[in-house]
């Protein structure tokens, strides 16, 4: 796993004031300041006794319901339900599609190029709303609106996330920065923390370090919800809420309770990142999870996508072929989302990952160096582009 303030060999240390960028400035995108994370295990010896504990358990639950002694817990997964939640009033919204770009001088354009209306890139709580103007700007002149993504050090209990409502307040529907302008580049909603549930970054659930993580991320998000809603109530807060590589409750549970009824009521959803072609029972899982706990919002998945290098063989790919074809992924990719977007209930938005690939063709078998939506030098990966733009299209 790399940390998200240690910066791969072409991303550099460009944070001003608070801003964190993808990449040097003349380079293509590597993607919000970090690298995509690999999902790491914790230690074997961990993992079977955590899986003989709940083998046992298992077997004592299925034995008592067939004895008919009781129904399904609650913090019980079942898929039917998960389902089955109540459509607000007009029915649930269409999908909407975008991207995870960077604050590299070309990004705008390649991402109108590739139809994509939203940009997810990250800052910091300290960014103010005069770094932040240029960038929401430059998007807003090409029909984009920028989603940020507020981080912190990997390992370390979220910060103060209050003063995120400043953002709420100037780019928001209605806010300060459109005064006699258009507004229709708002910012809606703004995403806290990045993929802190995992292994690489908080450890594992059985710690009390990881339970201490959560529960200090759940009470800042609770609080940067209060604050951004008091700022701006078209704008809301997009909260961590998986299982991770954990495949465990601990993470939701924790932070749903020190957030409290307040995060469940202001956030406008969850986020997932279920990377592979299992994404499906990933989503389900942690809605289950969710539901025990009276969450039935969408997800939004901030990041999706599939790495390919035209048919090169890769070191590994979240359990697709590591020898995608451009079109092959191309294929795989319209066939998912087309999938996420049939199932409004369950799944809101996704932003693919990520819109350049961080290396040229050929240059290394790293995965995660070819997530691109275009090459690294911004030319087409023929199908999976061709296929980006269709679905941009059809789900902006």
């Amino acid at each position: 796993m790399v940390p998200a303030n240690a910066r791969t060999t072409d991303e550099s240390d460009n944070e001003r004031g608070g801003v964190i960028s993808g990449q040097r400035e003349h380079v293509p995108a590597a993607g919000p300041g970090r690298r995509r994370a690999a999902r790491r295990r914790p230690g074997r010896g961990r993992s079977v006794l955590v899986g003989t504990v709940v083998a046992v358990v298992l077997g004592i639950v299925a034995a008592v319901l067939l004895l008919g002694g009781a129904g399904p817990g609650a913090g019980a997964t079942d898929v039917a339900e998960t389902r089955a939640a109540t459509p607000p009033p007009g029915g649930w919204p269409r999908l909407q599609l975008g991207v995870v770009g960077s604050q590299a001088p070309q990004a705008p354009d390649e991402i109108h190029a590739l139809g994509a209306h939203v940009m997810r890139d990250e800052f910091t709580a300290g960014t103010t709303v005069e770094q932040l103007a240029p960038i929401v700007d430059a998007l807003a002149a090409r029909g984009i609106r920028l989603q940020p993504l507020v981080g912190w050090d990997d390992g370390t209990p979220a910060p103060d996330l209050t003063a995120v409502a400043r953002w709420a307040a100037a780019f928001g529907p209605g806010g300060t920065h459109w005064a006699g302008r258009s507004d229709a580049t708002a910012m809606t909603d703004i995403e806290l923390g990045n993929e802190n549930a995992f292994y690489y970054k908080s450890g594992v659930p059985d710690d009390d370090r990881y339970h201490a993580l959560a529960r200090a991320y759940g009470a800042r998000a609770a609080d940067a919800a209060r604050a951004v809603h008091a700022a701006n109530p078209a704008v809301g807060v997009l909260v961590e809420l998986e299982s991770a590589d954990s495949e465990r409750s601990t993470w939701i549970d924790d932070t749903l309770a020190a957030g409290g009824p307040d995060l469940v009521h202001l956030m406008h959803g969850p986020v997932i990142h279920p990377y592979g072609p299992d994404w499906q029972a990933k989503i389900d899982r942690d809605r289950g999870f969710l539901r025990a706990r009276g969450v039935t919002a969408p997800f939004f998945v901030t990041e999706w996508g599939i790495s390919s290098d035209d048919g090169a063989d890769l070191s590994d790919n979240y359990d697709w072929p590591t020898d995608l074809t451009y079109d092959r992924a191309g294929a795989l990719l319209r066939t998912a989302v087309t999938a996420m977007a049939g199932e409004p209930d369950r799944v809101r938005q996704v932003l693919l990952y990520q819109v350049f690939d961080q290396r040229d063709p050929g240059e290394d078998t790293d995965r995660e160096h070819y997530f691109g939506l275009v090459r690294h030098d911004g030319s087409d990966k023929g199908g999976y582009t061709a296929a980006v733009r269709d679905l941009t299209g059809r789900y902006p």
